[in-house]
């Protein structure tokens, strides 16, 4: 089973555009998608709600605005429940970005013996178009400090949204973290995915990602200073700090 996780707020502009592509694409085995409609306000909920008898989805609301983080533990929380070692788990934007057509090339990676895929925009054939020098600038610079710091073998983009996850690496992950798994509330709770994840495994391996930014027709919903200032804060204390599993109740 391959496991398609979407974090939606207010995307009623795109996330019609990412159902038609899944519609579209045929793959070798089943999928099922999660949408995590967090607190939208405008008619997100609707247009996907028109979704459920065409593709086998799954929304679970927030009643308001949680971030990012909120949607992304909601969504983890529960695949615990049903992910198995076999399966493949992916987590991608809602706003029409990530094209669908990587996620075969990332299961290819994931068979051959890899834990996590990641769409890179940094590796060799990967680019990133649409996107405004000085977030350019940040996402470069990031990726600079987070190889110091926290060196992954063969990862360039620490920051990719879009990612595959075995299932034998979340049931180990989720074994080890429990309910502390995601912490972050915000944007930087990708981040924290990759890093808590690399500790089970260091079995990763990217593909190339064409990213166009220019395809987002709705706003965007990342604060980009505050973003970096909590982003270098984090790296920080969860490489320097010792920070305790939290096991389910």
């Amino acid at each position: 089973m391959i496991y398609i996780l979407l974090a939606a707020y207010n995307e009623e502009k795109d996330l019609p555009g990412v159902f038609e592509e899944l519609l579209r694409e045929h793959w070798n085995k089943p999928f099922k998608i999660i949408l995590i409609n967090d607190g939208s306000t405008d008619r997100t909920f609707d247009y996907a709600s028109a979704y459920t008898t065409r593709l086998p989805l799954l929304i679970l609301n927030h009643a308001a605005n949680r971030g990012l983080g909120r949607a992304l533990a909601t969504a983890f929380s529960a695949i615990s429940k049903m992910v198995k070692e076999n399966d493949v788990v992916v987590t991608l934007d809602a706003d029409g970005t990530h094209p669908l057509s990587l996620i075969p090339s990332m299961e290819e990676c994931i068979r051959a013996g890899n834990d996590i895929a990641i769409a890179s925009r940094f590796c060799k054939g990967g680019s990133q178009n649409g996107v405004v020098c000085y977030r350019d600038y940040l996402s470069r610079g990031a990726g600079i400090l987070l190889k110091l710091l926290w060196p992954l073998k063969d990862v360039r983009d620490y920051t990719s949204g879009y990612r595959m996850f075995s299932g034998k690496l979340l049931l180990n992950v989720f074994s080890k973290y429990g309910s502390g798994f995601i912490t972050e509330k915000g944007f930087c709770a990708t981040l924290e995915i990759l890093l808590k994840a690399s500790r089970c495994t260091g079995r990763i391996s990217e593909i190339p990602l064409a990213l166009h930014y220019e395809k987002k027709q709705g706003a965007s919903k990342m604060k980009v200073m505050s973003h970096t200032l909590r982003t270098l804060f984090f790296i920080i204390t969860l490489k320097f700090r010792k920070i305790p599993a939290t096991k389910p109740a």
